[in-house]
C-alpha cells in the first residue's frame, strides 16, 4: 500500500526511510519505511493508531538492545519509545498495606535508570537490573533477568496497546513468563507495552548501592566491551549457551565484521560494519556445531526484525 506523502507530513514527527542501525546497540539494520520518536504512552498510542489506519505494520523499539534488524530494514512504522534516565514526573510510588511499595513507570523508562532511581529512594528489589541497557517495556517483554532474579519476580501489572487500538491491563500471572520470554507479549509487531507496575520493598539506600556496585563489577568482568545485542542464545535447561559454544572452539570465530566474543562466547560483536546476514550466519554456525556435538538446540534470545530466521535443525 502507498501512503500519501501529504498524510505522512500531517503526522508530526514521522520521518521516512530512516536507518535503524543507530537505534540499536548492535549498530546493525537497514531503514525503517517510517520512524517516529514517542515521549510517552499517549504518543505511542497516537502513532500506532495512525499506522493501523494506513494499514501499515508497526512495532516499538526501546533501547534496541536485544534485537537484530534485517539489512533490508522494516516495511512499516518503527516507534522509538525510550528515556535516557528515569524521570520523577513519569514514576508513581504507592504504599501498600503489606508494607511493600508499588512503583509505576512508563515503558520507555531506562531499566538501569529506574533501578538507580529506586535504590536512591530506599526502594529495593531491582538492584540486579542496574547494568541492563534496555527499557522497562523491553525488559518485561523479554523477561530480562540477572543474578537469579528477573522481571517476573517484580512485575505486578502491565498496560498494553494492541494492534486494534485496544488497551489491556495484564496481571503478572497472565503474562506467561518463562526464561527470557513472555507468551502474552511475544508478538512484538502490532503490540506495545505502555506502562508497568512493579512491587518492591523498602530497603536501605547504602545496602542497595553496594549491591549494584557488586553487580556492575561482575558484569564488567564477565561481559565483552563493544557493540552487541547482549546474549545471543537462551541458556538451555541446566546449562550455559556460552560454555557450549566455547567448547566447540568458536571463540573469536568471525564472518565479516561479526565475531563471536573471545571473552564470552554467547556474545556476537559488531567490530565495524557488520551486517545482519553475517550475524545470522554466525548464529547458524554456532547452533549447528553445538547440536552436532552435544545434541542441544540453542534458541535465539534476541528478537529478529524483518525477514530473518534461523536454520531448522
Amino acid at each position: 500500500m502507498t501512503v500519501a506523502r501529504s498524510v505522512v507530513a500531517s503526522l508530526d514527527g514521522v520521518q521516512e526511510k530512516v536507518p535503524l542501525a543507530p537505534f540499536t546497540t548492535f549498530g546493525i539494520g537497514g531503514p525503517a519505511r517510517y520512524l517516529a520518536v514517542a515521549q510517552n504512552g499517549a504518543a505511542v498510542e497516537r502513532l500506532a493508531t495512525w499506522a493501523s489506519e494506513q494499514q501499515l505494520p508497526w512495532l516499538v523499539l526501546g533501547r534496541g538492545s536485544n534485537v537484530l534488524v534485517d539489512d533490508g530494514g522494516y516495511e512499516g512504522l518503527v516507534i522509538i519509545f525510550r528515556r535516557r534516565e528515569a524521570q520523577a514526573r513519569s514514576i508513581e510510588v504507592n504504599d501498600l498495606r503489606d508494607g511493600s511499595l508499588r512503583v509505576r513507570a512508563d515503558a520507555g523508562t531506562s531499566l538501569a535508570g529506574l533501578a538507580r532511581w529506586c535504590s536512591e529512594r530506599g526502594l529495593s528489589g531491582l538492584e540486579w537490573a542496574c547494568g541492563i541497557p534496555g527499557t522497562l517495556g523491553g525488559a518485561v517483554t523479554g523477561n530480562a533477568g540477572a543474578y537469579g532474579s528477573s522481571m517476573s519476580t517484580v512485575v505486578h501489572t502491565v498496560e498494553v496497546l494492541s494492534d486494534g487500538g485496544r488497551r489491556c491491563s495484564y496481571p503478572s500471572r497472565e503474562l506467561g513468563f518463562s526464561y527470557r520470554h513472555s507468551v502474552t507479549l511475544a508478538k512484538g509487531e502490532g503490540l506495545a507495552v505502555l506502562d508497568v507496575a512493579l512491587d518492591l520493598k523498602r530497603g536501605d539506600p547504602e545496602s542497595s548501592a553496594a549491591k549494584m556496585a557488586w553487580y556492575s563489577q561482575q558484569r564488567r568482568n564477565s561481559q565483552p566491551k563493544g557493540r552487541s545485542a547482549g546474549c545471543v542464545f537462551r541458556n538451555p535447561a541446566g546449562g550455559s549457551a556460552g560454555a557450549l559454544i566455547e567448547a566447540c572452539g568458536l571463540k573469536g570465530f568471525a564472518i565479516g565484521d561479526a565475531v563471536i566474543s573471545d571473552v564470552h562466547a554467547n556474545f556476537i560483536l559488531n567490530r565495524g560494519q557488520a551486517r545482519a546476514e553475517e550475524v545470522l550466519r554466525l548464529m547458524n554456525t554456532a547452533r549447528r556445531r553445538v547440536f552436532e556435538r552435544f545434541g542441544v538446540r540453542l534458541e535465539s534470545e534476541i528478537r529478529f526484525i524483518g525477514p530473518l530466521s534461523l536454520e531448522v535443525l
